[in-house]
């Protein structure tokens, strides 16, 4: 999630309709599988009810905006403020819509285990992004997954924010929203080991912390990526 909007006014919060899935699908969390569980992973927050394809393999990648990511840029003025300060904006036409994170990639328990990008374009009419991830792997290879993510129910509590004036917002336990729109995300290949896979991917936000005075955010980003 990254969050390249500078102003929420106009967006519709509906409903959109959802891609589908093909095939089998199956509920998590999976208690046989040892990596889901009724937690995610070792973070001791509780993963929501899921409806995923029925793949063998199912990983949890995570990273944290802060500290575990080291670049977000987007154009001057949105949410989340770019870092580091020197980081050139997205402020040209071309790619005002456009932005990018940077970070280290953890396991489900939090070990360091690769790096990363995060890559999107947000409507901010529609509160809907085309986001694209690459997520290196050392001795595994580089996969490569897209979605379509809907932030609707993130820019409605954005906007109960403004309309309060409660500009900091702190969430005990975790905000939790599933942005991935559903059967839009995909496992697209990469290389290595994952040069001919192909599977899903379904992106979680943890938000523990929204501040709009700075422009900062305390969010855990969790990736299930499942393939065979």
């Amino acid at each position: 999630m990254v969050l390249a909007v500078t102003a929420l006014a106009g967006c519709d919060s509906e409903a959109t309709e959802d891609k589908q899935y093909s095939g089998e699908l199956r509920a998590l969390p999976v208690d046989d599988n040892a990596e889901l569980s009724a937690n995610v992973g070792c973070t001791g927050f509780e993963m929501p009810q899921l409806m995923v394809p029925n793949f063998s393999s199912i990983e949890v990648f995570m990273f944290s905006l802060q500290p575990d990511a080291f670049a977000l840029t987007s154009a001057t003025g949105g949410l989340l403020a770019p870092f580091p300060s020197t980081i050139d904006t997205f402020d040209e036409p071309e790619i005002s819509e456009g932005a990018f994170v940077g970070t280290k990639v953890l396991d489900r328990c939090g070990n360091l285990i690769g790096f990363g990008s995060e890559q999107q374009l947000l409507d901010t009419q529609t509160a809907l992004a085309d986001t694209t991830y690459t997520l290196t792997l050392p001795d595994r290879g580089t996969m490569l997954a897209s979605q379509e993510e809907n932030f609707a129910p993130i820019f409605g509590e954005i906007n109960d924010m403004v309309a309060t004036q409660e500009f900091v917002r702190s969430y005990s336990p975790p905000l939790t929203v599933v942005t991935t729109s559903f059967g839009s995300g995909e496992l697209l290949g990469g290389t290595g080991e994952f040069a001919d896979q192909k599977g899903f991917m379904i992106e979680i936000n943890f938000i523990s912390e929204i501040n709009l005075l700075d422009g900062s955010a305390d969010i855990l980003d969790v990736l299930l990526v499942g393939y065979e």
